[in-house]
């Protein structure tokens, strides 16, 4: 598992702020409660595992409470409880429904937690996973009425935005992604909402737009400390559902890099890279009737034509120089 920036601020929005550790339970709290001592202990290790500066002792023990966790060990501190939720989904990347039904559990019991607005953005990520749109779209939104962070803000909008889109109506998501725009301070996040409102404007209609939001999306350096990220959708903690959606997304921004190629050689190397990630989209897609699946057959199709477009032009090319060569 490593830290991640998001959880970042989430600790230093829930546990207080700047860099202080949470407070330790008091001696007659602890005679009442002995496990709340060691509860403090794995609270001080989470924290700083997520802050980014854990010890091997402390990377150990957080490794020690998320099996616990797994294994339906209870909590009388309800931050453990949210945080540990937060680990899993992020490290996993999966919907589980364990963690789902635990986050929703812990959040009855405790609904004014300074965890609970970022653990909705969990509940939401474990919803959308899951395939469950109506719900995600519904944690999200309330994860929205409780943040106020502009970064979580960010997320919220564009998580939203990817739920009404995959649920078949990306003109109703555009404001979202507008939104996500207008909050993110992290290139990750105004990277993705770029690329995200660029998908919807074409699956909206505007292709022309949309080749714009993909290039300026692809013009955002993002870093990765582990792994080689040419764009923001190679990171590890950027996640599609469906998975295959992603071919979708790099489809068409190979199509935006042909269309404003000079070299036509380069123009259509790029478009037959379109129609790569395009048909392979469309294997899953398709068998799954998945929406946007006639879309991507209408781009291949476009792909293929200006490529033979372009390489009749290039066919002629010799022959034109031939002829102006002659007396």
């Amino acid at each position: 598992m490593r830290p991640r920036s998001l959880g970042i601020t989430l600790v230093l929005a829930g546990l207080g702020g700047a860099a202080r550790a949470p407070a330790e339970p008091g001696v007659w709290e602890v005679a009442r409660e002995p496990k709340l001592a060691e509860e403090h202990l794995t609270l001080q290790s989470v924290e700083s595992f997520l802050l980014g500066h854990a010890s091997a002792w402390d990377e150990m023990n957080v490794h020690k409470a998320t099996i616990d966790y797994l294994r339906g060990e209870r909590y009388l501190d309800p931050r453990l409880e949210l945080l540990l939720a937060q680990l899993r989904v992020e490290s996993t990347l999966r919907g589980e429904q364990g963690v789902r039904d635990r986050l929703l559990e812990t959040l009855a019991r405790h609904p004014d937690s300074p965890l609970a607005p970022r653990s909705y953005l969990e509940l939401a990520r474990v919803a959308a996973l899951q395939g469950d749109l109506v719900s995600s779209r519904a944690y999200f939104s309330e994860a929205l009425d409780r943040l106020w962070e502009p970064e979580l803000r960010a997320a919220a909008y564009y998580g939203r935005a990817k739920v009404v889109m995959e649920s078949g109506r990306p003109r109703d998501a555009l404001d979202d992604y507008r939104e996500a725009l207008r909050s993110a301070r992290s290139p990750k996040y105004r990277a993705l909402a770029h690329w995200g409102l660029g998908v919807a404007l074409e699956r909206s209609g505007n292709l022309n737009a949309a080749f714009r939001e993909i290039t300026t999306a692809i013009g955002i350096p993002v870093q990765s400390t582990a792994f080689a990220a040419r764009t923001v959708l190679d990171l590890p903690d950027v996640t599609f559902a469906p998975d295959y959606d992603r071919y979708y997304y790099k489809g068409l921004a190979a199509m935006a890099e042909a269309a404003s190629q000079d070299v036509p050689l380069q123009a259509i190397l790029d478009y037959q890279s379109a129609l790569q990630y395009f048909e392979r989209y469309l294997s899953e897609a398709e068998p799954a009737q998945h929406a946007y699946a006639p879309n991507a057959r209408r781009l291949a199709q476009t792909c293929n034509e200006r490529a033979r477009q372009l390489r009749e032009q290039e066919a002629k090319r010799p022959e034109a120089r031939d002829d102006t060569s002659e007396p």
